[in-house]
């Protein structure tokens, strides 16, 4: 076997991990979530686990970095159209039709782990704020794009909005986590977007992506 192909399955190995790992955590959460559950759900050796991480924190430090990564590549994919609103519009429906395709089933990652251990460990806090202040400046980027093209009238200076966007995404998220019912979402994504076109109210056409 070839040093490339070793390499090849090792990551393979370790994405599977990653991936499993992702989804207990989501679920059962941090701290309910054993070695050895992700050891069953992946289906790897207790050595391959070990070999590719330290513990548990470790793995999950990794799987943060990783979903991180991925999130926002999806998120600057869906950025398109020629004004910062009609990219900003397809951010907003990207992050809804995530969490459709899992039927609101686990929420955000980042969310959960942030109430979970934002108390417990400074390691897991600078991790996940680094995600949000990046979330928030893949916003904030757009909505100075719609401000510098006139589809923008705000006196809210662009991060400090991008941030109350941010916020309201994820109380959307964890409401239809709860509810199972993608109104919640929807509802947040309304108001983002009315907030958005000041004294126009609910007369703006409102874009709800998928079904």
């Amino acid at each position: 076997m070839s040093e490339k192909t070793v390499i090849s399955k090792g990551m393979r190995t370790r994405a599977r991990i990653l991936r499993e790992a992702m989804e207990l955590f989501n679920t059962k959460g941090y701290h309910a979530t054993s070695i050895s559950d992700i050891i069953e759900a992946s289906g790897v050796q207790r050595g391959n686990l070990y070999f590719h991480f330290k513990n548990k924190e470790d793995l999950a430090l990794a799987l943060i970095e990783t979903a991180h990564k991925e999130y926002l590549a999806y998120l600057n994919t869906r950025a398109r159209g020629r004004s910062g609103m009609a990219k900003l519009d397809g951010v907003l429906d990207a992050i809804y039709e995530y969490h459709f395709g899992k039927n609101f089933v686990g929420g955000c990652i980042f969310g959960n782990i942030a109430l979970e251990m934002g108390d417990q460990n400074a390691d897991f806090r600078s991790a996940i704020r680094t995600v949000f202040d990046q979330w928030a400046c893949l916003i904030a980027t757009l909505l100075e794009e719609a401000l510098r093209q006139g589809e923008l009238s705000t006196h809210m200076e662009p991060y400090m909005l991008a941030r109350h966007i941010v916020a309201s995404l994820e109380g959307g998220i964890m409401l239809s986590r709860l509810t199972k019912d993608k109104k919640d979402i929807l509802n947040s994504l309304d108001a983002i977007r009315t907030l958005l076109r000041p004294g126009r109210g609910m007369e703006v056409p409102l874009h709800h992506p998928g079904p």
